[in-house]
Protein backbone atom coordinates (compact mmCIF):
# COMPACT_ATOMS: atom_id res chain seq x y z
CA UNK A 1 0.00 0.00 0.00
CA UNK A 2 1.10 3.01 -0.72
CA UNK A 3 1.53 6.20 1.37
CA UNK A 4 0.94 9.41 0.49
CA UNK A 5 1.65 13.04 2.31
CA UNK A 6 0.35 16.29 1.29
CA UNK A 7 3.29 18.81 1.03
CA UNK A 8 2.85 22.40 0.91
CA UNK A 9 4.83 24.92 -1.04
CA UNK A 10 6.08 27.95 -2.24
CA UNK A 11 7.51 29.49 -5.40
CA UNK A 12 10.44 32.37 -4.38
CA UNK A 13 12.80 33.08 -7.42
CA UNK A 14 15.54 33.84 -5.11
CA UNK A 15 18.82 34.66 -6.41
CA UNK A 16 21.84 33.00 -4.68
CA UNK A 17 24.40 35.20 -6.20
CA UNK A 18 24.34 37.25 -3.00
CA UNK A 19 25.60 36.97 0.48
CA UNK A 20 23.80 34.81 3.07
CA UNK A 21 21.99 37.60 4.42
CA UNK A 22 20.79 38.99 1.38
CA UNK A 23 19.25 35.37 1.37
CA UNK A 24 17.50 35.35 4.21
CA UNK A 25 16.62 39.04 3.41
CA UNK A 26 14.71 38.11 0.29
CA UNK A 27 13.15 34.71 1.60
CA UNK A 28 11.91 36.98 4.51
CA UNK A 29 10.27 39.72 2.31
CA UNK A 30 8.30 36.67 0.70
CA UNK A 31 6.99 35.81 3.58
CA UNK A 32 9.09 32.76 5.21
CA UNK A 33 9.30 32.93 8.70
CA UNK A 34 10.79 31.03 11.65
CA UNK A 35 14.53 30.17 12.29
CA UNK A 36 14.91 27.76 9.78
CA UNK A 37 14.80 30.68 7.09
CA UNK A 38 18.44 30.70 7.81
CA UNK A 39 18.71 27.11 7.36
CA UNK A 40 17.41 27.05 4.08
CA UNK A 41 19.23 29.54 2.90
CA UNK A 42 22.39 28.72 4.00
CA UNK A 43 21.52 25.14 2.61
CA UNK A 44 20.62 26.92 -1.14
CA UNK A 45 23.77 28.31 -1.44
CA UNK A 46 25.65 25.18 -0.24
CA UNK A 47 23.85 23.04 -3.17
CA UNK A 48 24.11 25.78 -5.89
CA UNK A 49 28.19 25.92 -5.14
CA UNK A 50 28.26 21.93 -4.54
CA UNK A 51 26.85 21.53 -8.26
CA UNK A 52 28.96 24.05 -9.81
CA UNK A 53 32.03 22.27 -8.92
CA UNK A 54 30.42 18.82 -9.63
CA UNK A 55 29.57 20.92 -13.40
CA UNK A 56 33.25 21.85 -13.43
CA UNK A 57 34.42 18.67 -12.58
CA UNK A 58 32.23 16.90 -15.60
CA UNK A 59 33.82 19.50 -17.92
CA UNK A 60 30.55 20.63 -18.89
CA UNK A 61 30.76 23.85 -20.56
CA UNK A 62 29.36 26.53 -18.45
CA UNK A 63 26.94 27.67 -21.75
CA UNK A 64 25.11 24.37 -21.05
CA UNK A 65 24.18 25.30 -17.34
CA UNK A 66 21.52 27.33 -18.23
CA UNK A 67 18.47 25.03 -17.39
CA UNK A 68 19.97 22.32 -14.68
CA UNK A 69 17.52 21.74 -12.04
CA UNK A 70 18.65 20.26 -8.36
CA UNK A 71 15.93 19.14 -6.13
CA UNK A 72 17.53 18.53 -2.54
CA UNK A 73 16.25 17.90 0.70
CA UNK A 74 17.06 20.01 3.74
CA UNK A 75 16.69 18.33 7.14
CA UNK A 76 15.99 20.61 9.89
CA UNK A 77 14.73 19.34 12.88
CA UNK A 78 11.12 20.86 12.55
CA UNK A 79 10.56 21.46 8.90
CA UNK A 80 11.87 19.21 6.65
CA UNK A 81 11.78 20.90 3.18
CA UNK A 82 12.76 20.11 -0.21
CA UNK A 83 14.36 22.91 -2.24
CA UNK A 84 14.47 23.29 -6.14
CA UNK A 85 17.43 25.18 -7.48
CA UNK A 86 17.48 26.30 -11.25
CA UNK A 87 20.64 27.48 -13.10
CA UNK A 88 19.88 30.55 -15.35
CA UNK A 89 22.27 32.88 -17.47
CA UNK A 90 22.77 35.09 -14.32
CA UNK A 91 23.49 32.44 -11.69
CA UNK A 92 21.65 29.78 -9.38
CA UNK A 93 18.15 30.44 -8.42
CA UNK A 94 16.21 29.11 -5.79
CA UNK A 95 13.15 28.75 -7.48
CA UNK A 96 10.76 26.49 -4.64
CA UNK A 97 10.61 25.10 -1.47
CA UNK A 98 8.20 22.45 -0.76
CA UNK A 99 7.56 21.59 2.80
CA UNK A 100 7.12 18.22 4.55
Amino acid sequence: MAMTRALSGRELGVQLNSTAAEVVASLRAQGLAGDHVDTIAAAAIAYATEETTRLQQRLVPETSWPGTVVCRRVHHQYVPTWLLLKRIDEGWLLDAALFD
